[in-house]
């Protein structure tokens, strides 16, 4: 069983190789850094959805990260920076220029926001805080001051998200390594968004189990 959609490549054709293969996008990414083609670089990962390039984001070193979220589009970066594992974006943000942080993190929902001043040093957070509109810096502030055991924590917690065109077998393996690094204990539903973080539908746990 399968709630998966397929995306079209951003040029209309999937790349091929020499055997006729379909380049996958690590690949496609790797030639345009090799080759120095930065527009090309730009309309490959502009043109793809952000879970994409979140996923093999980790296998590029860091300079060529913060390359890659430069040739996007601030949204899509935004929505990049949110679907990363905790080591490769606290390393990232450790790395990456406040002012440009602060663009990216305009982009993002509060909770998402909050959820990046949860991994960066103090001093960092302190520093990007004054550079982010009044309202917005007030309400990830209010975000951060929930206790995890308070009421107000507890509303907005880890929610466990499976992407839209994924199959069932990938969900269930995106819920284990999520679960596995938040140590959440439980769980009562999958919501399910796409690629631009709106909500497409909630599954039951159990659902999952009998799909």
């Amino acid at each position: 069983a399968s709630y998966s959609r397929s995306f079209p490549s951003p040029t209309g054709l999937a790349l091929m190789d020499e055997s006729q293969q379909p380049i996958d996008l690590q690949q496609q990414i790797r030639m345009h850094l090799v080759q120095d083609d930065p527009a090309g670089l730009s309309l490959l990962l502009n043109g793809v959805e952000p879970f994409q390039v979140a996923e093999i984001f980790f296998q590029f070193p860091l300079d060529e990260q913060r390359l890659l979220l430069d040739k996007m589009e601030l949204d899509k970066a935004a929505v990049v920076l949110t679907e990363l594992d905790r080591p490769t974006l606290e390393n990232l943000l450790a790395h990456l220029d406040i002012a440009r942080t602060a663009q990216f993190i305009g982009r993002m929902e509060p909770d998402d926001a909050a959820d990046l001043f949860g991994v960066m040093e103090p001093k960092q957070a302190e520093l990007l805080l004054p550079l982010l509109d009044k309202e917005f810096s007030a309400q990830i502030t209010h975000l951060l001051s929930f206790d995890e055991d308070t009421a107000g924590g507890i509303m907005d917690p880890h929610v466990v998200r499976v992407r839209v065109n994924q199959t069932v077998g990938q969900a269930v393996e995106t819920i284990r390594r999520f679960v596995a690094q938040v140590d959440l204990d439980d769980f009562f539903a999958v919501f399910v968004v796409d690629g631009a973080h709106r909500l497409v539908g909630v599954v039951p746990n159990w659902r999952m189990l009998l799909a």
